[in-house]
């Protein structure tokens, strides 16, 4: 799986890029087979001029098939944390993304019970 990283106001010497792909090969496992093989992070700071410590926005996002996009943002006082807490929303989009076709055949079988 690839794992395009991206940075918006910070160099990319800064940025974390090991630790970004070494949390983000876990969600090959919960990957539906037909998609793509690409993952993209964009990881910055939220602006320059907060009165106390940097915010960093990390956000995951990757493109399903029939154009469906899977996105989590996170913004926290930590990059890795940020990426961590962007990580574990992804998981629960992706969970719920791969449940919906469930739904939907559920829905289906019942509609055709009661024809």
């Amino acid at each position: 799986m690839e794992v395009i990283i991206k940075t918006k106001g910070l160099s990319i010497k800064s940025c974390p890029t090991e630790f970004i792909e070494e949390k983000l090969k876990g969600l090959e496992k919960l990957m539906p087979q037909n998609i793509g093989e690409k993952i993209e992070v964009e990881v910055g700071k939220v602006s320059a001029h907060h009165n106390k410590g940097n915010i960093y926005r990390a956000e995951i996002y990757v493109e399903m098939p029939k154009g469906a996009l899977l996105r989590a943002v996170s913004e926290k006082e930590n990059i890795r944390t940020a990426v961590l807490d962007a990580k574990k929303e992804f998981e629960i989009q992706l969970k719920k993304y791969k449940e919906k076709p469930m739904a939907e055949m559920n829905r289906s079988r019942q509609a055709e019970e009661f024809e």
